[in-house]
């Protein structure tokens, strides 16, 4: 086995600018402090430096000063500044849950043409919640189709006038006034008579003077003499007085009515939802997201087989109000929660 030796020499500058270290000897300049390697060819030896190590490159840079590579640079570039960046191409967002969020062109668009809650269209929020039947009140001509689906289509009786106000954003056309004018169909939208079960009805309404006289707004049942198969399942109003009221028939001329205490402003947009809540036995009023009155009941609706489904008529068989109406729907089962109701009611633009 080879034995190596380290060998190591020192000396003044002078005696080692003049000797000649053989390969590998270490000169020590004593003067100067430096070392140098021999080559077996070069008087003082070689200086040693990064270059000899192959870290030519290398340098005592601070952190601060370092340059950055091309690759970074390019990187670097692609960047937008903090301060008033310009954006190219298509970039995306979240949709903004605070007040300082970004907002994004489809979401400005879903908000100004009425697009869940504040954000959606109080049209989007009605489908959302499965009406069992929902008629928005604002074609240009014909009939009122049922949006929901199902086919409950309501034939006009007379002659509305039809685009006279937009009730609530999310549809670009306006909806009508039932002056002269009422809608219906015969049954019950498919729903089994008497209505002892759980129900919602909502609708928009706003009423630009004062009222002839009742304005009837949404009824299942018929007008008529008083008998067990034409009784009221639900009949929703607004009165001359400009309060809302709700009543159901039961047995043989009987009637239960809820009234809150409220009134209609004249030429005030209001969002209005009847919950029956069959579990509970309590009948509430939201209006404008708000819930403005709770009733007990005992009596539940009774016969109801010969309903009819009837928009903007009254209970006396008569025409007569004037209110704008839209956005009527019915749900068959669902008790409308209070979270739900707000959702609608901010989505109309009232709260």
């Amino acid at each position: 086995m080879p034995t190596y030796r380290f060998v190591l020499r020192r000396g003044a500058a002078a005696k080692v600018a003049a000797d000649v270290p053989m390969v590998g000897e270490l000169l020590l300049n004593t003067d100067n402090r430096t070392i140098t390697v021999g080559d077996g060819a070069t008087a003082g030896g070689l200086t040693l430096h990064k270059a000899s190590v192959g870290l030519g490159n290398v340098d005592n840079t601070s952190d601060v000063a370092k340059p950055v590579s091309t690759a970074q640079q390019e990187a670097l570039d692609l960047k937008a500044p903090l301060a008033s960046p310009a954006f190219t191409g298509s970039p995306t967002a979240p949709t903004p849950s605070t007040a300082s969020g970004v907002a994004t062109k489809g979401y400005v668009d879903e908000v100004v043409a009425g697009g869940s809650g504040a954000g959606a269209s109080l049209d989007a929020e009605i489908l959302a919640d499965a009406p069992t039947a929902y008629w928005r009140c604002s074609e240009a001509t014909g009939d009122l189709l049922d949006s929901s689906g199902n086919g409950y289509t309501l034939a006009i009786t007379g002659t509305p006038v039809r685009g006279y106000s937009r009730l609530a954003r999310g549809l670009t056309d306006s909806h009508h006034r039932w002056s002269s004018a009422y809608a219906s169909r015969a049954g019950a939208l498919g729903v089994a008579t008497p209505w002892t079960g759980s129900w919602s009805v909502e609708f928009m309404i706003m009423l630009p003077d004062a009222l002839a006289g009742e304005q009837g707004v949404f009824a299942i049942g018929l007008t008529g003499s008083e008998t067990e198969a034409r009784n009221y399942q639900l009949y929703a109003a607004v009165t001359p007085g400009r309060l809302l009221s709700l009543i159901w028939e039961y047995g043989p001329g009987n009637n239960i009515t809820f009234s809150p205490p409220a009134d209609l402003l004249l030429g005030r947009r209001n969002h209005v939802i009847w919950a029956k809540d069959d579990v509970a036995k309590v009948v509430r009023c939201y209006l404008n997201g708000s819930c403005i009155y709770v009733a007990s009941y005992t009596q539940e609706p009774t016969g109801g087989s010969a309903s009819t489904t009837e928009i903007g008529r009254n209970s006396n068989n008569g025409i007569v109000g004037g209110s704008v109406i839209g956005f009527v729907a019915h749900y068959a089962g669902t008790v409308l929660t209070p979270a739900r109701v707000q959702a609608h009611a901010q989505a109309a633009g009232v709260m």
